[in-house]
């Protein structure tokens, strides 16, 4: 956690020096892109969120027709353990998807800073 810590810190800081930088329009386009990848990239994670609750509301109205006591006892503690790991598929997602944009902007950053300290110099 300590070293996520620095690294955010030394992105964020990185990404102020780039205010300068603020109105040019290829700098301004690519920043655009990157925020539109990652709005598509959460869009499709919560489709698929959507399609998987939906079947397990699906099972969990399917339990009631368990025809013994064992039956359903099995059907609520397999619906459960779906439950938690539907919860941690989705949290794991999320912060994929947060390393990701970690990743992805700091490199973004790194290249735009290189590319206009070159053209400076």
């Amino acid at each position: 956690m300590g070293e996520w810590a620095m690294r955010t810190g030394g992105t964020a800081a990185k990404a102020l020096t780039l205010a300068p930088f603020s109105f040019d329009p290829q700098v301004l386009s690519e920043l655009v892109q990157l925020q539109s990848a990652v709005a598509q990239r959460l869009q499709a994670q919560q489709q698929a969120w959507l399609q998987q609750w939906s079947g397990w509301l699906q099972e969990r109205g399917q339990v009631r027709r368990a025809n013994t006591v064992s039956k359903l006892v099995e059907q609520e503690f397999d619906l459960l353990a779906r439950f938690v790991l539907l919860l941690s598929d989705q949290m794991l997602d999320l912060v994929t998807l947060q390393e990701n944009v970690e990743v992805n902007s700091s490199y973004w950053v790194q290249q735009v800073l290189a590319a206009k300290t070159d053209a400076v110099a």
